[in-house]
């Protein structure tokens, strides 16, 4: 059970009575002196990132839960309280000293407001209801030197029973999700009766900043070795990305990968030894080629910092961004180019505790474009178990959502299986623009675990520039372009693509998984094949349109017709015609009837 300050202070007497010595809690909001504590590094950047852009909501994290089965709304509310009661830095905010510099105090009397909304109408105008709600309270931006670092909102209908939380990076990251609904849970079972507290906290993230595993780290060599020939370019123009910076309003588009590719996926990443998200970096890494981007460059992605086993379940910030730069030799076969982004992201990791954002802020010095506009990430859907009989917990992300980056590919594994999404900054990139940049990567996805042997030119594209040049499906006509060496910038190919999406499946069947039509890359002979059955329909078509006129010369077809000037035949004669072939017998007069009506006409002979 949880103890307020009046509980835990007897409780601390009566130890102290019987000669029992409580053992000091390093996370307990006294242990904060009122000078505050230094920030860590990963809070640093936080922070700072948030005073560049007070007005921006991008380091906002949110939850979408909906309730099925009976939920008592009172109590909800006031579990969320109590877990923020819990954790200290989740009561903390952060000012500037006299100094200057910047620190973190704890507010122990601070109780978290919980928003009550009432909604109703039908079952998706609820639905639609609760997403407004989450979305104003995502997009609205934290006052860290005031506010508490959450906000909640507990949304109650007719039907459902929801709760919508936002919580600054600067306090929470992927990892704390676990431990946040594990003690919201046990709190709720406390409020309603049906359990114990949550458990002990124990070393808790004031702890982690005093013992200085969240101080600044050196700075090594690896990272200027591997980012300093990166070239000066931006990526933003090969995915179509228009001016729209300051505005990271978002928009979030879901896939679930059919389960034939779901499972390739994961087999190839347990067979390679890396995790899923190397697949993906792969992915990415051929579509930026295939829309423009180069050989060379670089995406970013989040690392987990959490280095103590004691601070595993820790709620805090322990993430580092990290560039991965990438090189696509044209020549290097898939299956190659798996197994060394496998090596270069291990090695990567093991160095991203370094002094990054030191290197680069030399880079950008001396850079005019920044270091990596796109990034990868793994995302994985909140789980919770109330633990009551007849209630389930379903987390889905609100699909409008700050981006603090152009374009943001995550992989994630839900109920349903691995998927994708992306994260896109709606004033650079459109949502149709958006789609097709998904189903590219899908497309990658099944080229890498289904196709290894291709080489990275051989690589069927599956998506159009933002100029809508399209790339061409076709593999016969694709694999003869690549032996000859050309590497598909030319290609302006764009006012066959819609025939070329037709005839392949487009990305939906790309994405299936299969070999042949189903990997998106059309098997060897199907053109002829094509061809063959469009002459067939072609001369039937042709034969239909000749007629005899009452000469009994043939007439030649319309456009013979036209071309010699005499116009198109009557539609009725023509359609008189037609019948002809169609098991019509032609009377006196030219009309066509059928066989029995053409018996009862002419005359006996």
């Amino acid at each position: 059970m949880i103890l307020d300050a009046a509980q835990r202070a007897r409780l601390a007497r009566e130890l102290e009575r019987r000669g029992i010595a409580a053992p000091p809690r390093d996370d307990a909001p006294d242990t904060v002196s009122a000078d505050g504590l230094p920030l860590s590094s990963e809070q640093s950047r936080m922070y700072f990132a948030q005073r560049l852009a007070p007005e921006s909501a991008a380091y906002n994290v949110p939850y979408v839960l909906v309730f099925t089965g009976p939920v008592d709304a009172d109590a909800l509310a006031a579990a969320v309280g109590d877990v923020v009661a819990l954790h200290p830095i989740l009561h903390t905010v952060y000012r500037t000293g006299d100094d200057g510099l910047v620190r973190q105090y704890t507010e122990p009397e601070r109780v978290l407001c919980v928003e009550r909304r009432r909604v109703s109408g039908t079952a998706s105008e609820q639905t639609d209801a609760v997403d407004e709600i989450a979305h104003a309270q995502m997009i609205a931006p934290f006052d860290l030197a005031a506010d508490l670092p959450v906000r909640a909102a507990v949304v109650t209908g007719d039907d459902l029973t929801a709760l919508t939380l936002s919580i600054h990076h600067i306090a929470f990251d992927g990892g704390s999700t676990d431990r946040f609904f594990a003690d919201l849970a046990a709190c709720y079972r406390t409020r309603t009766g049906a359990g114990g507290g949550p458990d002990a906290v124990g070393g808790g993230y004031h702890s982690y900043v005093r013992s200085g595993l969240g101080a600044a780290p050196g700075v090594s060599d690896h990272w200027r070795r591997h980012l300093d020939g990166l070239p000066d370019s931006s990526v933003l123009p090969a995915l179509g990305a228009t001016d729209g910076t300051g505005d990271d309003r978002g928009a979030l588009v879901m896939r679930t990968l059919p389960p034939t590719l779901g499972r390739a996926v994961l087999d190839t990443a347990a067979g390679i030894g890396c995790p899923p998200l190397v697949l993906l970096w792969a992915a990415v890494a051929l579509v930026l080629r295939d829309l423009g981007a180069g050989d060379r460059f670089a995406v970013g992605m989040p690392v987990s910092t959490r280095e103590a086993a004691d601070h595993a379940d820790t709620i805090g910030v322990f993430v580092n961004t990290i560039a991965l730069p990438t090189d696509l030799s044209p020549d290097t076969a898939l299956g190659d180019l798996l197994d060394a982004l496998t090596a270069e992201y291990r090695e990567h990791v093991a160095h991203s505790a370094d002094a990054f954002d030191e290197v680069a802020r030399d880079l950008a010095s001396r850079r005019r474009h920044r270091l990596f506009e796109v990034m990868i990430n793994t995302t994985t859907p909140a789980r919770i178990d109330l633990g009551i009989d007849g209630t389930t917990v379903r987390s889905r992300p609100p699909l409008r959502m700050s981006a603090p980056f152009p374009v943001t590919v995550g992989i994630y594994h839900d109920d349903d299986g691995p998927g994708v999404s992306l994260l896109y900054q709606r004033a650079r990139i459109d949502a149709d623009r958006a789609e097709r940049l998904l189903g590219a990567v899908l497309g990658a996805l099944a080229q890498l675990v289904f196709h290894p042997d291709l080489s990275v030119a051989q690589t069927a594209a599956f998506a159009a520039s933002a100029r809508g040049r399209g790339r061409t499906s076709s593999r016969r006509r694709g694999h003869r372009r690549w032996a000859a060496g050309h590497d598909g910038a030319g290609d302006r190919s764009g006012g066959r693509r819609d025939r070329t999406r037709r005839r392949t499946g487009g990305d939906r069947r790309a994405a299936r998984g299969g070999r042949g039509r189903s990997a998106g890359v059309r098997p060897a002979g199907s053109d002829r094949r094509l061809r063959g059955r469009r002459g067939a329909a072609s001369r039937a078509r042709g034969r239909r349109r000749v007629a005899a006129d009452r000469s009994g010369r043939p007439r030649r077809s319309g456009p013979a017709r036209r071309r010699r000037g005499l116009g198109r035949l009557p539609r009725r004669r023509r359609r008189g015609r037609r019948g002809e072939r169609a098991g019509c017998t032609r009377i006196g007069d030219g009309r066509a009837v059928g066989r029995t009506a053409a018996r009862r006409t002419l005359p006996d002979r």
